[in-house]
């Protein structure tokens, strides 16, 4: 049992980097060259920007569902593997459905359905497009749940240096996707990202952790540490006044354990001999912590905030390379090329998540992203009427390392530290539902890409991110000003301890 402990901890801080590399490498193969490949299959900008906001719509709706039947199954790591394992396999569908022109390239050659009706063709990919997205939409979370399970509450701001593994993976792929298309097919996206996904698969299977918001492991470990202490611990069945006791259902003992003797889904006691202590309980359920989660008004707040910069995220993943495209005439090459450059500083400021949140604060965070993102689009603006090489857009990606990381690693902790016992998957669930539903930003942005044109439309994403900022920095002073504002994040403890000889 020792040796297993030992060795489960010392893969403990690798299993969060390798689930986010293979996951995101997986995608990095797909979703950069997504336009392009329905571009392929016949589908106009409009239709294309239906589908672009098919696939965040879907999992704004699905995905608190799947982390709430997680959380209250206790089958993250049954959800996960089942999930990844029928999207990856229903990718391949993707293959079967023929390009509209002789001269694009196949897999399979002359492609065996190229007498596909167009109608049938478009009916197939919104049906896989829809399917898929339901199946994608927890896996983020859980993952991100898992991580900051592994890195334990006190050790939180550390998840930026295992975020930073998924930019390596999305970088990685992304960049060879490039060069790999322009010598075979888009096709070919799809046979890399289930080889990808074939390796998350593996590592899930045989990681011997629960992946649920606590580790058997670090259970067993905590038990072991109160009985080699055991002449510190005081067996109680109640709460008294020698006793520091935490209401927390997701540590279970057995009940029959030397040393304690507690219900297995009540109460555990850690407590020292002699010590008095005020104890105020907080006692609350599962669907009235997600009520409380949902309603409060400081994460609402900040939910609109993130919908908001969302929409326009999903303008400029959905729509950046067709405008390379169309308006540069830009080659697959420089789109792949971009990618590097695009997570480039997401790996810097993912690792020094931790002090970024210490000197700037979540709220300093948001508002320079916000900053970052309407430089950004200024400036697909500006190029747009200059006469310039696209290769000039490789720099302006540098800044897409600088503002996503910004809102994302202030959205995790936020979410993180606000969420109550038990609801850590849900919390991370909720936070990238309404990032994906900013992908009614893509329909949009789809329309204004065929009226507007792809230039004015990212010239519109600049006021529109204005307000953006204006609306956070507006509702920030109105909930400092308000005496019944909350400071800090909830804690997600649900027994609150006040030690009288820590008072005087």
């Amino acid at each position: 049992m020792k040796i297993l402990r030992d060795m489960v901890h010392s893969l403990q801080p690798l299993l969060p980097k390798g689930l986010f590399f293979f996951y995101l490498a997986g995608f990095g193969c797909f979703v950069p060259y997504a336009n392009l490949f329905y571009r392929s299959r016949g589908m106009d900008s409009e239709q294309i920007g239906v589908l672009t906001a098919i696939v965040p719509l879907i999992t704004f709706f699905v995905t608190p569902i799947w982390t709430m039947i997680a959380d209250k199954t206790r089958k993250h790591k049954t959800i996960l593997i089942a999930t990844i394992s029928i999207y990856s396999i229903l990718q391949l569908f993707f293959l079967f459905i023929p390009p509209t022109s002789p001269e694009q390239r196949s897999i399979f050659g002359s492609h065996p359905l190229s007498s596909l009706p167009l109608p049938t063709a478009r009916f197939l990919l919104f049906t896989l497009v829809i399917l898929t997205s339901v199946l994608n939409s927890p896996i983020g979370p859980l993952i991100d749940s898992f991580a900051l399970q592994v890195l334990g509450r006190e050790n939180r701001e550390f998840y930026g240096k295992q975020r930073l593994w998924g930019a390596i993976g999305w970088g990685f792929s992304s960049f060879f996707m490039g060069l790999i298309i322009d010598e075979t097919s888009y096709d070919s996206i799809f046979i890399a990202s289930l080889i990808f996904f074939i390796i998350f698969v593996a590592i899930v299977v045989t990681n011997p952790l629960s992946m649920e918001s606590n580790s058997s492991i670090e259970l067993v470990s905590m038990e072991e540490d109160l009985l080699e202490n055991e002449s510190n611990v005081e067996t109680v069945n109640n709460i008294d006044e020698k006793g520091i006791a935490f209401e927390d259902p997701k540590y279970e003992f057995e009940k029959n354990s030397p040393g304690l003797s507690v219900p297995t889904d009540d109460v555990i006691l850690v407590a020292k001999k002699g010590t008095p202590q005020k104890e105020v309980q907080a006692q609350s359920t599962f669907f009235q912590d997600i009520c409380k989660l949902l309603f409060n008004f400081s994460m609402l707040s900040f939910l609109v905030v993130v919908l908001m910069i969302s929409m326009v995220g999903y303008v400029i993943s959905g729509f950046l390379f067709l405008y390379l495209k169309d308006h540069f005439n830009a080659s697959t090459l420089l789109m792949g090329a971009s990618m590097p450059f695009s997570v480039f500083l997401e790996l810097p400021f993912f690792f020094f998540t931790k002090n970024l949140i210490k000197k700037m604060g979540v709220k300093g965070m948001i508002a320079l992203a916000h900053v970052i993102y309407i430089i950004r689009v200024s400036l697909y603006y500006i190029i747009g009427h200059l006469n310039v090489s696209a290769w000039v857009d490789l720099p302006i990606e540098l800044l897409h390392g600088f503002g996503f990381t910004m809102i994302w690693a202030a959205g995790v902790q936020y979410s993180s530290d606000i969420a109550p016992v038990g609801l850590e998957a849900t919390a991370q669930g909720i936070y990238t539902a309404i990032w994906a539903l900013g992908g009614i930003g893509g329909v949009i942005g789809g329309r204004l890409y065929t009226t507007w044109g792809p230039v004015k439309m990212f010239g519109a994403c600049a006021p529109f991110l204005m307000f953006s900022l204006l609306f956070f920095v507006v509702t920030q002073f109105l909930i400092a000003r308000s005496t019944n504002k909350q400071k800090e994040p909830q804690t997600k403890s649900t027994s609150i301890v006040v030690d009288s000889n820590e008072e005087e």
